[in-house]
């Protein structure tokens, strides 16, 4: 497979999933939460929502860098055709909450965190993505940044 057609086979997995992990680093140290997402921008950056006074959301603000695990295994394929992709980024915490909000509610109507006050919208632009199709095989792409 060549570098762009397998670099639009990560994006379409990244846009045709709804559920992440999310990897952050405070000053305790890495944390990890299940989140969903909805993608925005062909897959090229993700929208995530959390609670502001979350640790999720205290370490971004300590340190905006991310790392998020995207993967097929709700596909139900079998081990050795999981597609697993390791995205590293940055949180944006200054974004327009309109904007973010509708993309994510329209990806996940009703979600429990909607409408709260307390919540925040953040997109996370993704720089580079590892790609493991199967345990064995790996691609790695950078993402041009705006």
């Amino acid at each position: 497979m060549s570098a762009d057609a397998a670099l639009e086979k990560a994006l379409a997995i990244i846009a045709s999933q709804n559920s992440c992990v999310l990897a952050t680093t405070g000053l305790e140290g890495p944390y990890t939460s299940l989140m969903a997402y909805a993608p925005i921008d062909g897959g090229r950056r993700l929208v995530l929502v959390m609670e502001k006074g979350s640790k999720k959301y205290r370490n971004l603000k300590h340190d905006s860098r991310v790392s998020i695990l995207v993967d097929t295994r709700a596909s139900g394929a079998e081990r050795e055709k999981i597609v697993a992709l390791t995205l590293a980024g940055r949180a944006v915490l200054d974004a327009d909450q309109t904007t973010l909000g509708q993309i994510f509610e329209k990806n996940h109507p009703g979600f429990p965190l909607l409408g709260r006050p307390s919540s925040v919208f953040v997109p996370i632009t993704i720089s580079s993505i590892l790609m493991l199709n199967g345990p064995e095989k790996a691609q790695f792409f950078s993402l041009p940044q705006p």
